[in-house]
């Protein structure tokens, strides 16, 4: 019988062997799986400067300043382009309108993607 089991242990760690050599290692030193598609990523992209020359008086360095009755711009979910794109055109409330030779289209969607997390289509 200690024969049986003997051979029975060296099949097995065998086993575990050619498991572990194929890549089933659970153990610490394996690298981590790769990120999923669907993983949000950070932006650490920074805003315009036509933003800092128009807008920081009003929403703070990084628009995370509440505003008369309106929230912080960074992390809205109250904009889409369309009514982005009118607020900073045309004004809103106190806010003065910027034409594209002070704020340019290109900074304005860069800003938006920045503040909402969005991309502008």
């Amino acid at each position: 019988m200690n024969a049986l089991l003997i051979r029975s242990l060296v099949l097995s760690g065998a086993v575990v062997g050619v498991l572990t050599a194929g890549g089933c290692s659970s153990s610490s030193g394996s690298s981590p799986a790769p990120a999923s598609p669907t993983t949000p990523t950070t932006t650490t992209a920074a805003l315009s400067a036509a933003f800092g020359t128009n807008c920081k008086s009003c929403h703070g360095k990084d628009g995370a300043t509440n505003f008369g009755s309106k929230g912080a711009l960074k992390g809205s979910t109250a904009f889409t382009t369309a009514s982005w794109k009118a607020a900073v055109r045309n004004g809103q409330g106190t806010m003065p309108a910027f034409e594209t030779a002070d704020y340019s289209d290109v900074d304005m969607k860069a800003d938006y993607k920045v503040l909402t997390g969005k991309i502008w289509p």
